[in-house]
């Protein structure tokens, strides 16, 4: 079983659009992937995203403490991908705005 991350521009399951944003997205998503298939799907509102500063390295910090193991973002900031790089998470590097399901396909989580 994998946890996957992924930020999310508005909270509708697997058609939620992958934000451009990291940090600031409006919406976490939390995916539990196993044989190839969505377990479990929880999307929940980014209490980082109107942070004055480190929103990135906060929600970084929240996704490690969530045990994920992947992380799909189009972009992370160099400090982000350091502290995900350390945790030893995968990182999949995506187009944003395409849906949720289609990310997790490309990057071959999901069949």
């Amino acid at each position: 079983m994998r946890r996957v991350v992924a930020a999310v521009e508005d909270n509708s399951g697997l058609n939620s659009k992958i934000s451009p944003r990291f940090g600031r997205a409006p919406f976490i998503a939390f995916i539990d992937v196993g044989d190839g298939e969505v377990k479990a799907i929880n999307i929940v509102p980014n209490q980082a995203a109107n942070l004055p500063g480190g929103a990135g390295i906060m929600v970084a910090q929240w996704i490690i403490s969530a045990q994920a193991t992947d992380v799909i973002a189009p972009y992370l900031g160099p400090n982000v991908s350091m502290v995900f790089s350390q945790a030893g998470l995968r990182v999949h590097s995506t187009q944003p705005l395409i849906p949720l399901s289609e990310a997790l396909r490309r990057a071959g989580l999901m069949k």
